[in-house]
């Protein structure tokens, strides 16, 4: 499983570690961060951030129940061969630039080739529009 977080704000909430803490009676004393959450109460595989405001990703793999990250391999993508995807970025090179969006899914076939999927409805509706994969 992953969890794909898009940034709000300036981004430290989807990286907040903090853990959950509750008194003798169960009330809530501190409220847990996302990544406590799912590196320690579900136990969440695969975390992805993209941050839409810079135009990042990164992405991590839970080993021992932390979050360390994965590093983008030559295309920029961060393969994830337990799911067959690789997380990554599109970017648009209409003009005007604008950041890069998510694209989440490049489907690992049994040869590791990769296949976008799906299509980009913004080619359908935009045809003069060259859309480049990084």
């Amino acid at each position: 499983m992953i969890v794909i977080e898009m940034v709000s704000g300036n981004g430290r909430e989807e990286k907040d570690s903090t853990p959950y803490q509750a008194d003798d009676a169960g009330r809530r004393i501190q409220k847990a961060g996302k990544f406590w959450v799912y590196e320690q109460a579900i136990g969440i595989h695969h975390c992805a951030i993209f941050n839409g405001f810079k135009g990042t990703m990164e992405v991590y793999r839970m080993v021992n129940r932390r979050y360390p990250p994965i590093q983008a391999n030559a295309r920029g993508h961060y393969p994830i061969p337990e799911i067959r995807v690789e997380p990554g970025l599109l970017y648009d090179t209409h003009t005007p630039a604008l950041l890069p969006g998510y694209r989440s899914l490049y489907r690992m076939q049994a040869d590791n080739a990769l296949n976008p999927a799906p299509t980009n409805p913004a080619n359908e509706t935009h045809p003069d529009r060259t859309l480049k994969l990084e």
